[in-house]
């Protein structure tokens, strides 16, 4: 085939390619393939190359601060609570009741109710044994019986959790906290730790309730020792005990919040005294009192 050039450039036919020749006396092969021009030769293809090597580097470094962001969110998460505790440290322990619930968010910015779960109903029900399901007050119709429960906050005691009907708890419960925007001002309290996951897995905040070392038996090093497995499988937001582990458990977890429950009944002096000083522990966040008032 005989040399063509091009009309307008200094492109010239070979072999059937078009070539020109650069002032740095490059050569650019250049052929048309599909009606489209491709060029060849070893720079560009070193050149693609080194693009495709930039390619892989920039795909991998993207996908590292992906990897650092996750970790960051979860480290952050997993250290941080972010329950809004109210100005005072002293709910209403046992509102469990229409009339007791309207009574206690009159007077206090936070409130305890006992709970159990009806498999049967399907349904959570006001109360503290499971046969209390009788009397039909179910936790929707609670809430709806309070005047204001979009701006209290509540320490839900689930007694019968475990891990068979933790699934459906959580559905029950996390209604509530869209319907009345509470995310952040319920916590959902359990002994069992394993069921407890399944609730925190869910965007709920979680109490664990801490075994009670003089009723256990345990020895201190043991009791502190199942704790910690406890705390470190579940990363409660708080955790919760009687009053007689005051000041042991807020002194061995003081990082931790602490929930403290069952103070002394009788509204005197000295009952009033002692549950100022357990108000008064940083790390100390809620106690329940039985006081027709907060103190």
């Amino acid at each position: 085939m005989a040399n063509k050039r091009h009309p307008h450039s200094k492109l010239r036919m070979e072999n059937g390619e078009w070539r020109t020749t650069q002032k740095q006396k490059t050569t650019l092969n250049l052929r048309m393939e599909n009606g489209e021009l491709h060029r060849s030769g070893s720079q560009f293809s070193i050149l693609n190359s080194q693009f495709s090597t930039l390619n892989s580097q920039l795909s991998t470094l993207n996908s590292q601060l992906s990897t650092l962001l996750l970790l960051a969110v979860l480290v952050f998460s997993g250290c941080t609570h972010n329950f809004h505790y109210p100005d005072s440290k002293i709910w209403a322990h046992g509102a469990t009741g229409v009339w007791l619930g309207r009574q206690a968010e009159e007077k206090f910015d936070g409130m305890e109710i006992d709970l159990n779960y009806s498999a049967y109903q399907d349904a959570i029900f006001l109360g503290h044994e499971l046969c209390d399901t009788l009397k039909g007050l179910t936790l929707g119709a609670w809430f709806d019986s309070l005047r204001h429960p979009e701006t209290n906050y509540y320490w839900l005691d689930m007694k019968n959790l475990t891990t068979e009907n933790a699934e459906r708890i959580s559905h029950h419960i996390c209604q509530e906290v869209r319907k009345w925007g509470i995310r952040d001002q319920l916590m959902v309290e359990s002994m069992n730790h394993q069921a407890l996951k399944t609730l925190k897995d869910s965007g709920l905040h979680v109490i664990l309730w801490v075994d009670n070392i003089y009723w256990s038996g345990r020895s201190e090093e043991e009791w502190e020792e199942l704790t910690r497995q406890q705390i470190s499988e579940l990363h409660p937001d708080a955790l919760s005990g009687d009053y007689h582990t005051f000041p042991l458990l807020p002194n061995t977890f003081p990082n931790h919040n602490i929930h403290i429950w069952d103070t002394p009944r009788q509204y005197n002096d000295t009952n009033v005294a002692h549950t100022r000083t357990i108000a008064a522990h940083s790390a100390v966040k809620v106690v329940l009192v039985d006081y027709p008032e907060p103190i």
